[in-house]
């Protein structure tokens, strides 16, 4: 199950449908106003290793403007959070960043391995590739901020130091360059909107105002309470009926099947993960809920063991998968069906009767 999360999380059909979904909620103007949407640029990629668990770590150091450019300070200025370099030699430099989420991926081994995009400002990447010094000081940073933020060990033990590899031919992890939904800086939030007002056209400001009561409306739809997900029942497998009929004696009959599993598929296009999603199997029925935005209470067509069965929910499809063990026949259910059988076998019994007197 791991190797196909794994396969599931890193295939780039998967990333461009998300990034295909970010678009959508753009075009829609359903991002949230604290939020936007960053789409890094290709940089260079760091190789290392966690020393408490051994995993193999890969950062990608991509670019975007959505970051704050590097600035050189003086060492008695204040220094930024998350800054870097030798405040002993009068200046150091600030170079800031964002960070972002660990996901799978598998190095050329075909073995599992934990990626990280550390974005920058593009000028940090382009001043790094033409200064050796100041590329060491980002990747340094790009080091620091997962051990402070992706509670990660990377320094040896012994000497204190990072182990690590910068790749000559890789510029970035990863097949698809992956969009980021990210917390917008509050600081920069004020200077947006006059930026927008001196570039935008007089006649473009009342197209705004026009969209704002659509906004309203929508917020005032959301009490009417949460709706129904897509769903989608596949059968898998068949379960032989026709054995366990022929060993009660049963007559050779066309009878009904039974799948060996069920697999329901509910689409979640507003989830970002399953950790407020609640599910229950229950007198043969399937019973969703997440807070208020989706609900669920669906009958399945067939009685399942409901004490067992597999959920997994892809962040990049939105999709949760619910695998059933669909229950064999009882002995009622197979006398129930012995008897059907041979109900019908009568009744055809009679209509060639019936049909050979009338030939007579």
């Amino acid at each position: 199950l791991f190797r196909e999360y794994v396969d599931d999380i890193s295939d780039p059909k998967n990333m461009e449908e998300y990034d295909q979904y970010l678009r959508q909620l753009e075009e829609e103007g359903e991002i949230p106003d604290d939020e936007e949407v960053v789409r890094p640029e290709k940089g260079f990629v760091v190789k290392t290793k966690a020393t408490d668990t051994g995993a193999k770590i890969f950062i990608n150091c991509a670019g975007t403007d959505k970051v704050p450019a590097p600035s050189q300070k003086s060492a008695n200025s204040p220094s930024a959070p998350d800054s870097t370099g030798d405040r002993g030699k009068g200046s150091y430099w600030s170079i800031p960043y964002i960070h972002t989420s660990v996901r799978m991926d598998r190095d050329k081994k075909d073995e599992p391995c934990h990626v990280y995009d550390v974005l920058f400002n593009t000028e940090t990447l382009r001043l790094s590739e033409k200064q050796a010094q100041f590329k060491a000081l980002v990747v340094q940073t790009a080091l620091e901020s997962l051990e402070e933020n992706g509670k990660t060990k990377l320094k040896d033990p012994t000497t204190n130091k990072y182990d690590y590899t910068v790749l000559k031919q890789m510029k970035y992890k990863g097949n698809v360059v992956r969009p980021h939904k990210l917390k917008k800086d509050p600081n920069a939030q004020p200077a947006a909107p006059s930026a927008k007002k001196s570039s935008t056209p007089p006649a473009a400001k009342p197209t705004r105002k026009q969209e704002e009561p659509k906004k309203e409306t929508k917020l005032d739809e959301k009490p009417r309470g949460p709706t129904e997900p897509k769903v989608t029942v596949v059968h898998r497998g068949e379960q032989g009926l026709s054995d366990c009929m022929a060993s009660a004696g049963s007559l050779d009959q066309p009878l009904s099947r039974r799948p060996k599993e069920l697999v329901v598929r509910l689409e979640l296009p507003l989830m970002e993960s399953a950790s407020d999603m609640e599910l229950d199997i229950k007198g043969g029925f399937l019973e969703f809920a997440c807070t208020t935005v989706y609900a669920l209470k669906m009958k399945l067509p067939y009685p399942v063991d409901e004490a067992s069965g597999d959920a997994k929910f892809s962040k990049t499809q939105k999709v949760l998968t619910v695998t059933l063990a669909v229950l064999p026949w009882t002995e009622g259910e197979l006398e129930a069906e012995r008897r059907r059988a041979e109900a019908r076998a009568e009744e055809e019994q009679r209509r060639k009767e019936e049909e050979e007197e009338r030939m007579r």
